[in-house]
């Protein structure tokens, strides 16, 4: 049967499949939802509130009404039973699918904005310690929404802070002030809590800055210079700038470069880049692919990776997967590539693909937004 679900040029027929289509649609409907504030449809407002008054009785403790957003960007989930049919879909498909929220290094504007309650990398899932009277404090005094605001809280930078339930620093004094009665309970549980977060989304975790001078430098005449055969540059700076929204992925378990559950993807170490040494020249490469017998069932896809100064050794082999081009060879011989030089090395690569270039240079956001 999935012989016969193939195209006619892989050898199959083409065959309708009324479930994968549905599960396309549904996938194309949790893409919405979870697109930018600014380009999310109006039926999305509605399905917030419904999924939102749907919650679990076990979770609705958890997390404040006013402080819930989705079940997607925080670990609490709806009670199906109380859904619409497509919403409950919704839910389905991205469970099937591994749906998470990642990427190799969180930008610390997004660490700080996500939920102090229902963290999805919260290393102790149970969320036990969330029902304490510290927590409720904490939600209902203190009015704590995010990490951003718990860090505020953790923070005990007086000197003349004592941990005492008496203490008269003016961090604890304010606390009192809004009806907080142990200022030192809620602010060392707040410090706990921040601890409990996996070190991809904890606020102590720190990322170099990358610089982005030559980025910038040749930004403006990059569409050109690739049809002139100039060089482009690749901008390791993307992923700085990531929204939320951005972030989100499916498909983990199977696509990823280390495949792995949503919740193993979500507790993952962070990406920490190393910079080049300053003295340390370019590693020139070669990378390119090839494709015979293109546009049927019999394409057969290969990839050579050349160093010609020796630095590494070369490699070579055949492209595996039933889709074969010679765009998509090429772009395999730059990841095999990538990965034979360590991350502290800086690149200079010559390939034979143009579009390949023209995709992970030049439209690369473009072509991450679309999946």
């Amino acid at each position: 049967m999935e012989t016969l679900r193939l195209p006619k040029s892989h050898g199959g027929l083409n065959l309708f499949c009324a479930e994968e289509r549905n599960e396309a649609q549904y996938l194309s409907w949790l893409s919405a939802y979870l697109a930018p504030q600014n380009e999310r449809p109006l039926w999305v407002f509605v399905a917030d509130e419904l999924y939102r008054l749907a919650i679990r009785v076990s979770d609705a403790s958890i997390i404040p009404e006013d402080y819930r957003t989705n079940p997607f960007s925080q670990d609490w989930r709806p009670n199906k039973n109380k859904l619409p049919f497509i919403l409950k879909q919704i839910l389905k498909v991205a469970d099937k699918y591994h749906l998470t929220i990642d990427a190799p290094y969180i930008p610390q504007d997004t660490r700080k904005r996500m939920t102090a309650w229902a963290h999805p990398a919260m290393l102790d899932q149970e969320n036990l310690r969330l029902r304490t009277p510290e927590a409720r404090c904490l939600k209902r005094r203190h009015a704590v929404r995010n990490l951003d605001h718990l860090e505020e809280i953790a923070e005990q930078d007086e000197e003349d802070h004592t941990g005492a339930d008496d203490c008269e620093c003016p961090n604890c004094d304010a606390d009192r002030v809004e009806g907080c009665r142990h200022p030192s309970r809620c602010q060392e549980f707040a410090n706990d809590l921040l601890g409990g977060i996996a070190p991809k989304w904890n606020l102590a975790s720190e990322q170099i800055e990358l610089p982005g001078q030559l980025w910038q430098e040749m930004s403006e005449n990059r569409d050109s210079a690739l049809e002139n055969g100039e060089e482009v540059v690749f901008n390791q700076l993307l992923g700085n700038s990531l929204d939320e929204s951005d972030m989100f992925r499916v498909f983990v378990n199977s696509h990823a470069l280390r495949p792995g559950t949503a919740r193993e993807i979500c507790l993952r170490e962070p990406g920490i880049r190393n910079l080049p040494p300053s003295d340390a020249s370019s590693v020139h490469v070669i990378a390119c692919g090839s494709t015979i017998y293109g546009r049927s069932a019999d394409a057969r896809g290969g990839f050579a990776v050349h160093f010609p100064d020796a630095e590494y050794g070369d490699d070579s082999g055949r492209c595996a997967g039933s889709y074969q081009t010679e765009e998509r060879s090429a772009a395999i011989a730059i990841l095999r590539a990538a990965q034979i030089v360590p991350l502290d090395r800086t690149m200079h690569i010559v390939t034979n693909s143009k579009n390949v270039v023209k995709r992970i240079c030049n439209k690369l956001e473009e072509n991450d937004d679309a999946g």
